[in-house]
């Protein structure tokens, strides 16, 4: 084997563990939305065959990757309301309604207190506070504001 064939095999080793090493620091290092995107897949998909607690793990994780990555509100928002309504789903109420009451909050902030979109949010509320007994807290304003804002929808 002459030099010349020699240098190019060795720079042809250098570039193939050079990309080698580019492609393991982008998947272990380098902040990508793909293990939030799989969470959210995964916690549907278990949400949807009944599988409640393995959905909260997955809509737990997604939170957890959300708040990691420093991502958008409505990708945290839809983490928490995912992970709000499993642990509804399995009689966790008083955990349900921290969580909820979270995802209200960040969305009022982030869209306003009079957007349409905070009915959902303000029912699940509602909604956790009537299951753990506690109507005096799911007062007529929880429900008036979700109703306020699904006027909204439906005369837009």
């Amino acid at each position: 084997m002459t030099r010349d064939t020699k240098n190019i095999l060795a720079f042809g080793l250098v570039l193939w563990l050079a990309a080698g090493l580019v492609v393991f620091v982008a998947i272990n290092f380098g902040g990508n939305a793909e293990p939030y995107d799989g969470y959210i897949a995964a916690g549907d998909n278990a949400y949807e065959i009944s599988e409640f607690a393995e959905a909260a793990q997955h809509f737990r994780a997604a939170v957890a990757e959300a708040e990691k990555l420093g991502a958008d509100t409505s990708q945290l928002s839809y983490a928490l309301n995912g992970h709000g309504m499993t642990l509804r789903a399995q009689g966790q109420y008083a955990a349900a309604l921290e969580i909820v009451r979270r995802n209200v909050l960040i969305k009022e902030g982030s869209l306003g207190p009079d957007h349409p979109e905070l009915a959902t949010s303000l029912s699940n509320a509602a909604d956790s506070l009537q299951s753990l007994g506690r109507y005096d807290e799911a007062e007529p304003s929880i429900f008036a504001r979700a109703g306020n804002s699904r006027s909204r929808v439906s005369a837009g």
